[in-house]
């Protein structure tokens, strides 16, 4: 029975190596893709089972348990960036905090939502997945808190809407998605006290055609802000939203790598905010909303919270900009 048992976790070992490898072909193949999404699981889960064969397997068995740590640490040099504590100085500074909530289009809780909202006191909020119904509700209810709205709210899941306690000193949706998709997307592009901000949310890569056009979108996000930095390299910048892909996928990472930006949790740990099936445990999830930020801006805190009523969590962050 032991020997089973190691010999079963060993293959599972194998088999989530296999997986880890093949996201980095992530930009060859979409589904390749896909599997950057979810690293978090790869990362614990490579390490029990390494451990496991390790103290309970056949000498066989732990010779080959070796062959899980170059996946494993693949996964870890990923990983280590959002949780190796660093210390930033900060002066001469303004606070923000930012969230940014995917509300879920069927959300039967908009109290629940309001209530949260409330509680946050938020400086600025970006809502994906917004529809003209629940919109109504949260004028309604918070807009003597926030009576700056750029509301571009519809029905579907691409909705969209922005929040803020200052005035927009420019507020646009426009579409960064290909002209050859039968519906445009919608993204919003505001300026609020000299900072620069760009809420969105692209295609879900369940198919080859929707990744392309993720894809599409998220490289049209890349030359957006590279445009926005052309005219000031110093511009304080915030992306957020529903991106519908992880921080190692294959356009986030050029984005990341290409322009002075990064992940807002950097250094302030990294959780899945999707769940499977919309209620499942969040380790069945992945981590596909995100607040990013230039490299000027400096993160205090970066949480997640389940919001009753939404398969997301919110993306809370505590942000001080120059």
């Amino acid at each position: 029975m032991r020997q089973l048992i190691s010999n079963l976790v060993l293959g599972l070992g194998l088999l989530l190596s296999l997986a880890v490898f093949a996201s980095l072909l992530k930009s060859l193949y979409w589904g390749f893709d896909l599997l950057t999404h979810f690293y978090l699981q790869y990362g614990v889960l490579l390490l029990v089972a390494f451990l496991l064969v390790l103290l309970f397997g056949t000498k066989k068995a732990k010779g080959l348990s070796l062959l899980l740590i170059p996946a494993l640490a693949i996964v870890l040099i990923n990983l280590a960036p959002f949780f190796i504590p660093q210390t930033s100085e900060t002066s001469n500074t303004t606070s923000l905090k930012a969230i940014s909530l995917n509300l879920y289009l069927h959300n039967p809780n908009a109290q629940g939502v309001v209530a949260y909202l409330k509680e946050q006191d938020a400086d600025l909020i970006l809502l994906t997945e917004a529809v003209p119904e629940m919109m109504q509700v949260l004028k309604t209810e918070l807009g003597s808190i926030y009576p700056h709205i750029q509301d571009s709210s519809r029905r579907g899941a691409f909705g969209i809407a922005l929040l803020s306690k200052q005035p927009l000193d420019v507020a646009q949706t426009f579409d960064l998605r290909s002209n050859t998709s039968r519906r445009p997307g919608q993204s919003i592009y505001a300026v609020v006290d000299g900072v620069h901000i760009v809420g969105m949310h692209p295609l879900p890569p369940t198919a080859g055609r929707y990744a392309e056009l993720r894809d599409t979108e998220l490289a049209g996000l890349h030359s957006f802000v590279e445009g926005l930095l052309r005219n000031d390299a110093n511009s304080p910048i915030i992306l957020l939203g529903d991106f519908n892909a992880s921080p190692w996928s294959a356009p986030i990472e050029k984005l990341i790598k290409k322009t002075p930006i990064k992940h807002g949790s950097v250094s302030k740990g990294l959780w899945p905010t999707w769940r499977l099936f919309g209620k499942g445990p969040i380790i069945f999830g992945a981590p596909i909303d995100h607040i990013f930020v230039s490299e000027n801006i400096t993160t205090v805190s970066y949480k997640t919270k389940i919001i009753e009523g939404s398969d997301h969590s919110a993306v809370v962050a505590d942000l001080v900009i120059p």
